[in-house]
């Protein structure tokens, strides 16, 4: 997947400066500053537009995400890498999706110090992602060509797509509770995004008359009633999403933080720690490294989680080995011992992190750990714990060799997360692979996303 552009002012010297998306750790050119780059809540963006007041511009807001869907279904569990967005307003007028938008224009961060009006999201992502999460197996691909931008989307998607008139306006044309009806009649145990962004993109659009005009290219988009001229005029009047430059220096040591620049978390090799953003300020992170000898190893990050769980009988290491029926004769003691849940802490084709999050839960790595920053190149961490936590149902449903009977339970399983520990591991690389020699498995180098 391709990252979009984000232009913005250096917030040291005022310089230009243009990023990708998924980047947030940045070194400016000009005056050397290195801040992290960090939102109160979800990153947000602008659409770039012309030729027209400020003033007089509505930034309508879609909700984007990309990442990896996973359904389970029946007895299979389906994946996908998806890039979309979803009308985050009720206004049904508007259109349904960006298209490639995003992805061909050069964006910036939203300013809520800007003289336009700004529409709240009146629908949430959570409420997104529950009316059109099924459709995204089916129809991603085709939002995301840009076919089904304008109000004519409906007819595209059954003259360019196959999908029937009818079908296509009650997932994309019509109300939102037309539109669950539309996929309730999928059946599905479970749902699960895991997402590398999240965030706001804004649509410019503006008045005239009682018409709704596109401000990028200057044409009508919809004709509304008085009545729902002041509906859709509502200002949002809490504007408090600024985003926060952070500067890159160990709240420790004061020494300067070292990290890819897409990674979420930092290291200082100074004081051997580890940091991550959490409400505009670092935190510590729980951290730890599989010391290895070799200093041509590249070191991959997992999240080891230890995890509360009811639905299921999965307590120890031998309810483990019972679950995924692995060809092991069950000793006493194993009863007694606790297991972790493990997830990749990088970006991955789903089928990739599927396999790893399996084959590192079923191994429990029992390694010695140490809590030291690696000397050897360390890959970015690109998904938090929150994302790795989500990933565990999934991981128990791939593991399971009774599919039949453990799906259905699937949606009554409750967890919560007791904590989390980062954990770096060697790989070697071995012509197209990374090898990973004590649990001995890889991964493909093309695997892996950025």
């Amino acid at each position: 997947m391709k990252n979009f552009l984000v232009e913005f002012q250096c917030h040291q010297c005022g310089a230009p400066v243009t990023i990708e998306e998924t980047d947030r750790l940045f070194s400016c050119k000009y005056c050397r500053v290195r801040l992290y780059i960090t939102p109160k809540d979800y990153y947000r963006y602008c659409l770039p537009f012309k030729s027209h007041p400020v003033e007089d511009i509505i930034f309508v807001p879609y909700w984007r995400f990309r990442g990896m869907s996973f359904l389970v279904k029946s007895f299979d569990i389906q994946n996908k890498v998806v890039d979309t967005s979803f009308l985050a307003t009720d206004d049904t007028f508007l259109p349904a999706s960006l298209g490639i938008r995003s992805q061909t224009l050069k964006l910036s961060f939203a300013d809520p110090r800007t003289k336009a009006t700004f529409l709240s999201p009146r629908i949430s992502f959570q409420d997104a992602v529950s009316t059109f999460g099924v459709s995204i197996h089916e129809t991603e691909s085709a939002i995301s060509s840009g076919s089904f931008f304008d109000r004519n989307f409906i007819k595209d998607a059954e003259s360019k797509f196959g999908i029937p008139r009818e079908e296509a306006a009650l997932r994309f044309g019509a109300s939102r509770d037309k539109t669950e009806s539309a996929v309730s009649s999928e059946r599905y145990f479970l749902r699960t995004f895991i997402g590398d962004t999240v965030s706001i993109i804004y649509l410019p659009v503006y008045m005239k008359g009682s018409a709704v005009y596109d401000a990028i290219l200057n044409r009508p988009i919809a004709k509304l009633d008085a009545r729902d001229v002041d509906h859709f005029r509502t200002p949002d009047k809490q504007r408090n999403w600024k985003i926060h430059f952070i500067p890159a220096q160990c709240p420790d040591c004061g020494w300067d933080l070292t990290g890819g620049k897409q990674s979420i978390s930092l290291f200082c090799t100074n004081c051997d720690t580890a940091w991550q953003v959490h409400q505009g300020i670092f935190k510590k992170l729980s951290y730890s490294a599989v010391p290895s000898r070799d200093k041509k190893v590249v070191f991959l990050p997992f999240w080891r989680m230890e995890v509360q769980m009811s639905g299921l009988n999965l307590h120890s290491y031998a309810d483990l080995v019972r679950f995924a029926n692995l060809p092991r004769a069950i000793k006493k003691e194993w009863e007694k011992i606790g297991i972790f849940f493990w997830s990749p802490a990088f970006k991955l084709q789903p089928r990739m992190f599927l396999r790893l999050a399996k084959q590192m839960t079923i191994f429990q790595p029992s390694e010695e750990f140490k809590e030291e920053v690696p000397t050897s190149a360390l890959h970015p961490v690109s998904l938090d714990s929150k994302d790795a936590f989500n990933s565990i149902m999934i991981t128990l449903a791939h593991i399971t060799k009774k599919k039949n009977r453990i799906f259905p339970l699937l949606p009554h399983v409750k967890m919560s997360l007791k904590n989390a520990r980062l954990v770096y591991f060697p790989f070697t690389l071995q012509g197209t692979d990374f090898i990973q020699t004590q649990m001995q498995f890889s991964i493909q180098r093309n695997a892996l996303r950025t």
